[in-house]
């Protein structure tokens, strides 16, 4: 990940007391030239990166022990717990509302305590309605720049793939999702 890209995903984090980063470092000791590239944890000043990793690829994959190092003084609502096929689990409870929103390239969808932000397009100016929720895929209406409001498709399955969370167990809960800018 470009420098730039991870300066801005510190400084978005740091805006808000309820935003934080999660790493996952799953390759840092695998890099055939030069030396690792340090981790967002370890320039983070504000306490806003949550760090996780593995020792299965240096030790042994059959050895499924991964360990998370929260910020200090860090008060998160995590409940962290063994499954055999996903590295970790994160649960939340309460609310059956999601939100959706964007702000320049990135959008975001907050449960919970849990915000996922991940890019999309330069063009898409906000979003105006939700057309359905199907359990982690979303069908909706979005303004972009020059071509108006068209219906776009946003599937959050991957995003929380990407961060290995049991996306099943993350969007049960989810009843319906709405659109808030705040």
């Amino acid at each position: 990940m470009p420098i730039r890209l991870r300066l801005e995903l510190l400084q978005w984090a740091s805006e808000a007391s309820d935003r934080f980063r999660i790493e996952d470092d799953y390759d840092s000791e695998f890099r055939f030239n030069g030396k690792p590239l340090p981790t967002l944890f370890s320039g983070d000043s504000s306490g806003k990166v949550i760090y996780v990793n593995t020792f299965s690829k240096t030790i042994s994959p059959s050895f499924r022990i991964s360990y998370m190092v929260l910020p200090a003084g860090c008060r998160l609502k995590i409940f962290v717990f063994f499954c055999p096929n996903i590295r970790y689990n994160i649960c939340m409870v309460n609310n059956s509302t999601a939100y959706l929103s964007n702000s320049g390239i990135f959008s975001f969808f907050k449960f919970g305590d849990v915000t996922l932000k991940f890019r999309t397009s330069s063009k898409l100016k906000e979003y105006k309605s939700i057309e359905n929720w199907d359990n982690g895929y979303l069908v909706v209406m979005a303004d972009y720049d020059k071509l108006g409001i068209t219906e776009e498709y946003v599937d959050i399955t991957n995003v929380l793939n990407e961060l290995h969370f049991n996306s099943k167990q993350f969007l049960e809960p989810i009843k319906k999702v709405e659109i808030r800018y705040e």
